[in-house]
């Protein structure tokens, strides 16, 4: 079993669907069907990716294993940015894929925890950061 997401609907409607990509079946919310008319459809990303997450979980053998790694966002502005309008930018623009299965033949998933997310700027000037790259030469004095 490898569990996905998948794209149902029309252009003007596009809708998300969960897919058992080895049997080509689709949840249906309470059970897998072959009709891909009984599939539970969704219009949200998140919700959609939630339910497959739960079903990962649930519906895959063997044990869950979890890892985290830190992403560092970093943002120049000429103006002041808060950690919510970064938070809500991610939310609406970033984009993680995984190619292929997971180690060992295993299914894995990435899902990004944004209530995490801290505010790690260094409190510095351009002006410091500039005199601490690129010191003035030394001037060597003569005795």
């Amino acid at each position: 079993m490898k569990l996905a997401l998948g794209h149902l609907g029309t252009e003007f409607a596009p809708r998300l669907c969960i897919v058992d990509t080895d049997t080509g079946k689709y949840w249906g919310g309470n059970a897998w069907t072959e009709d891909p008319k009984q599939a539970e459809l969704f219009t949200d990303f998140d919700d959609a990716f939630e339910q497959l997450h739960l079903l990962m979980i649930v519906e895959l053998p063997g044990q869950l294993f979890t890892f985290s790694i830190p992403l560092v966002v970093e943002v120049k502005s000429c103006s002041a940015i808060t950690i919510d309008t970064v938070k809500k930018w991610m939310k609406d623009n970033l984009q993680l894929m995984i190619s292929g299965s997971g180690p060992e033949n295993s299914t894995a998933m990435i899902h990004l925890e944004f209530s995490e997310i801290k505010d790690i700027s260094y409190k510095i000037t351009i002006e410091e950061l500039r005199a601490l790259l690129f010191p003035s030469p030394v001037e060597e004095v003569d005795e």
